[in-house]
């Protein structure tokens, strides 16, 4: 009889220490899946700044392109940019062959916008007079052109017209 005691004591024992592991073991797995999933969320968390990380970077090596693009938009304010934009006038008018004469070159300040002013007269024919208009318009820089006029003189044409140019501070 001792011995049947002796194993439903030890019996009942070990139950109760496997139901304490049981539940011990069950109140682990339960830290350990907040645990997964707080490590998931940071996951996900890193992947997004990751990837937010790789857009900007991708976003600012387009967009250097884009200011290098913006920067040549604008007609630098030192004589030698100026002297190249009036060679770059000059040449247009001898390749559209018109007569080309630039006076009146200014520098002035207008609402806080640089401006380089020019007026130019042409003689020629017609659709070389407007060509050489229109190549002026499609230079790479803000240019503007003012007060244009086309008159017959003759068997050509003659154009006066004011431009303005805008330059970077």
């Amino acid at each position: 009889m001792l011995s049947l005691r002796y194993i439903l004591i030890t019996g009942g024992f070990m139950a109760i220490i496997a139901w304490g592991s049981y539940i011990f073991l069950v109140w682990d797995l339960g830290g350990q899946r907040e645990e997964l999933k707080l490590l998931r969320a940071n996951i996900a968390f890193h992947e997004n700044r990751y990837n937010e990380i790789q857009d900007t970077v991708v976003f600012l090596n387009d967009t250097e392109g884009r200011i290098e693009d913006i920067k040549g938009y604008f007609l630098a304010n030192d004589e030698k940019s100026i002297v190249s934009f009036i060679r770059e006038l000059e040449d247009l008018g001898r390749r559209t062959n018109v007569e080309f004469e630039i006076s009146n070159l200014s520098v002035s300040n207008n609402e806080g916008d640089d401006l380089l002013s020019a007026d130019i007269n042409m003689i020629g024919e017609w659709e070389k007079i407007n060509k050489t208009i229109a190549l002026i318009e499609l230079l790479p820089y803000k240019v503007s052109v003012t007060n244009a006029r086309i008159r017959q003189e003759g068997t050509s044409w003659s154009s006066s017209f004011k431009i303005n140019v805008l330059m970077a501070n």
